[in-house]
């Protein structure tokens, strides 16, 4: 078995951040959830607003769950500040 590559920078370390695909699946899964949750909870198969609201909350949850990865992953690519590691760390 082979274990999952992980992206590599151009001089083969690995990458700091993931690729935005990888955000929208966690998205998506976030989303799932809370669509599970709530209809569940407010037992949405009663009530066709229930499960409509159901509905929004895992949209607006898909939309907010997937910026926040993607701009944390945004703010890790353009992390320039360990850079250069070539000094000792420790003196």
């Amino acid at each position: 078995m082979t274990s999952p590559r992980k992206p590599t920078t151009p001089a083969g370390q690995p990458a700091k951040a993931v690729t935005y695909q990888h955000t929208m699946i966690f998205g998506f899964i976030a989303a799932m959830v809370v669509f599970v949750s709530t209809v569940i909870f407010t037992q949405a198969w009663k009530s066709l607003t229930a499960l409509g609201l159901s509905v929004l909350y895992t949209a607006i949850t898909f939309v907010v769950v997937t910026t926040v990865a993607a701009l944390l992953n945004w703010v890790t690519r353009n992390d320039t500040q360990h850079e250069n590691t070539e000094f000792p760390v420790l003196k």
